[in-house]
């Protein structure tokens, strides 16, 4: 349950009513009249003025209200959290991540729920009291510039959306970077990431298949069928030529990890392999570090060529036909 949100857009709309002579000058003294020296008209300013004062309190007093307890700031996105305070959406969704299991409210430091409830009403009045000049400052300055921000990522995204609903592959990837990494006003969303990889990957874009394979191998932890399909797209994804999924699965040979035994012989021929694709889809250095794992690897086993010759009893046992399957696979590359 959610305590109850008070209802500010009320008062505020009240008090704009109330107030419009003075609400563009809220945060100034009006200058005593010297058209008329006589004393009541000076008695009357400084009534004006004090009256312009408490309005300037209360307003200042309804926009600590709505500052965002974590980044001290009026939230673009304001929601409330479970302890009824009105919070920024991604500040207190990282809080959250952050606390795990032990979730309890940054300011009461009482345990809390992790449900949230978007606080349109909120938004609405700091978005009125902001845009009509009523509040002022270093803070609305700060929320204009990162309103107007936001608005421009929702452009991007709807332009980027777009492109990849006409079947743009380099805009389906893009669009599974940014929910990935939670960029351009998108929530970070890893299904929502590997929906997109996935179309990319279906019409037989490279680097989107490697990244659908990386999303599956992150959030698979003991679920062996992600494994398994996450393997399966990375295998297809370094045949057709990328550097990163090669590495990838050197690296797995190398650690046995995601459902590979550990296999230094087999991750020293996949590292090989690396220099020769053609689809950069990694890092700068990935064909360097390819290079020096190779290298660690022979050093490891004392000798500067082939682990090959180390390896004979166990190439033996494998037969020829687990080398055929290898060159098979090299030649669909």
């Amino acid at each position: 349950m959610f305590p109850c949100v008070p209802l500010w857009s009320d008062t505020i709309g009240r008090l704009l009513s109330s107030t419009k002579r003075t609400t563009q000058a809220s945060t100034k003294l009006m200058p005593p009249k010297r058209a008329s020296p006589d004393d009541e008209t000076v008695e009357e300013t400084v009534e004006e003025n004090k009256k312009i004062r408490s309005l300037a309190d209360v307003f200042d007093s309804v926009l600590n209200d709505f500052l965002c307890p974590i980044t001290y700031e009026l939230p673009i996105d304001p929601v409330t959290a479970a302890d009824g305070y009105t919070y920024e959406r991604s500040a207190i969704k990282e809080y959250i991540r952050a606390q795990g299991a032990e979730l309890k409210s940054p300011i009461s430091n009482g345990p809390m729920g992790s449900q949230l409830m978007t606080n349109s009403q909120a938004r609405s009045t700091i978005e009125k009291l902001v845009r009509t000049g009523v509040l002022g400052g270093d803070k609305a300055e700060t929320w204009l510039c990162r309103r107007r921000l936001e608005a421009e990522d929702e452009e991007k995204v709807k332009a980027m959306r777009a492109r990849a609903n006409d079947d743009d592959v380099r805009a389906m990837y893009e669009l599974g970077r940014w929910y990935w990494k939670g960029e351009h006003g998108l929530e970070a969303d890893h299904s929502a990431a590997f929906v997109w990889y996935k179309r990319g990957a279906d019409c037989g874009d490279v680097w989107c298949m490697a990244r659908a394979a990386a999303v599956l191998l992150d959030d698979a932890k003991d679920d062996k069928d992600k494994i398994t399909h996450g393997m399966v797209l990375m295998t297809e994804a370094a045949c057709a030529g990328s550097t990163s999924a090669t590495s990838l699965i050197a690296r797995s040979y190398q650690l046995g990890r995601f459902g590979l035994p550990l296999d230094l012989a087999q991750a020293k021929k996949w590292y090989e392999k690396v220099p020769h694709k053609t689809v950069h889809d990694g890092k700068d250095e990935t064909v360097k570090l390819a290079a020096d794992q190779v290298v660690q690897i022979n050093n490891l086993f004392g000798i500067s060529g082939n682990l090959e010759e180390g390896e004979e009893g166990e190439e033996g046992e494998e037969g020829e036909e687990g080398e055929e399957g290898e060159e098979g696979e090299e030649g669909e590359e």
